[in-house]
């Protein structure tokens, strides 16, 4: 169908069809690819699946610990049965959050779903630590118990949570800055690239977001091999030029 559209286009008007010109990217898939590679290069501690159901969970002896599997594997606990579910929202409540809510699991084919993981439990932590306290209390076990303890994210493990949560942040507006179902929005495309690429490029170097460097490199890395192949299409350019003109 595209090689005879290109042979007719040829025959009317003399100019060749470019593929290459005129293909539009996907742009939340080019984000969604960014982001996949700044989680998995940071975080290495896998997904929940309920085939294996203890291969989520990290190293808790490590000397520095993956607080995104820590935060995962305290999801999976809070979710795992309706009398935790319960405890939880028992802490809520009696914390005056109205309505309490759940922590939620995270999926690997969807990296927003890591952000919202990672923004629901940082926004309760304290009520998070007093979760694991109390799931811990009721465990009789002793070794089981001491595992449960060890899933308690210190002060300093919540303060990369939040600062990895700030770098997700960048990529969640980029996603929402060209989202939208009341018109157009193609020409809000580069823009939202180019943001979130100064948004992370940025802060590589910047000692605050020392652990997140090489992870910020290569999501940076992948933003530009993109950015350079939509290059080849006058798409974006126009559409930016057709709505402000």
């Amino acid at each position: 169908m595209l090689h005879q559209f290109a042979f007719h286009r040829l025959a009317k008007t003399g100019k060749a069809f470019s593929p290459a010109q005129q293909r539009i990217r996907c742009l939340a898939h080019i984000i969604n690819l960014a982001t996949q590679v700044l989680i998995s290069s940071y975080s290495k501690a896998k997904h929940y699946n309920p085939h294996a159901p203890g291969e989520h969970v990290p190293d808790t002896s490590a000397c520095k610990r993956d607080e995104v599997g820590l935060i995962r594997a305290i999801t999976v606990k809070e979710r795992s049965s309706s009398k935790r579910k319960e405890l939880f929202r028992s802490i809520q409540r009696q914390a005056n959050i109205n309505p309490p809510k759940q922590l939620l699991i995270d999926m690997p084919v969807c990296w927003s779903s890591t952000y919202m993981m990672l923004d629901r439990a940082e926004k309760h932590k304290q009520l998070v630590d007093i979760f694991v306290y109390e799931i811990g209390r009721d465990e009789k076990d002793l070794v089981k118990r001491a595992k449960l303890d060890n899933l308690k994210l210190t002060e300093e493990e919540w303060g990369r949570a939040k600062l990895f949560l700030d770098l997700l942040t960048h990529a969640d507006r980029a996603q929402q800055a060209f989202s939208s179902d009341q018109g157009p929005s193609l020409h809000l495309g580069l823009p939202a690239l180019e943001a979130l690429h100064k948004a992370w490029s940025s802060r590589i170097e910047r000692p605050k977001y020392a652990d997140f460097k090489e992870p910020l490199r290569a999501a940076v890395k992948k933003i530009e091999d993109y950015y350079d192949h939509m290059a080849d299409s006058p798409a974006y350019i126009m559409a930016m030029c057709m709505y402000f003109s």
